[in-house]
């Protein structure tokens, strides 16, 4: 009998009660938070970002996005082996970062349109 109460409370934690866990929901989340906003990719919104004259802020970039800082800052690493000039500079007052593309590269651009 005592085997047969653990099936039933394994069973039940596992998922079988038909409630999602908050590991499950968290997943999902992060699914639908990666398909393209209006059928562009991350990537090219993150070049449109920091394309504009004046670049765009860390924490902007991760606003809009909807990354972490780490991965806003692999991206941009990404974007500059593949042949972008990424300028990392930071504001006068508070000393956050902003990254602005100064120039991309050939290879760059033949990637990021076509």
């Amino acid at each position: 009998m005592r085997k047969t109460k653990q099936k039933a409370l394994d069973s039940s934690v596992a998922g079988g009660s038909g409630v999602k866990s908050p590991e499950s929901l968290n997943q999902s989340n992060r699914r639908n938070a990666t398909k393209p906003a209006g059928g562009r990719s991350k990537r090219e919104q993150l070049i449109d970002l920091i394309s504009r004259a004046r670049g765009a802020r860390l924490e902007v970039l991760i606003e809009k996005l909807g990354w972490q800082a780490h991965t806003v800052r692999a991206a941009i690493s990404r974007l500059r082996k593949q042949g972008f000039d990424i300028e990392r500079t930071e504001e006068r007052r508070s000393g956050k970062p902003i990254y602005v593309v100064k120039q991309a590269g050939v290879v760059a651009e033949g990637r990021a349109h076509g």
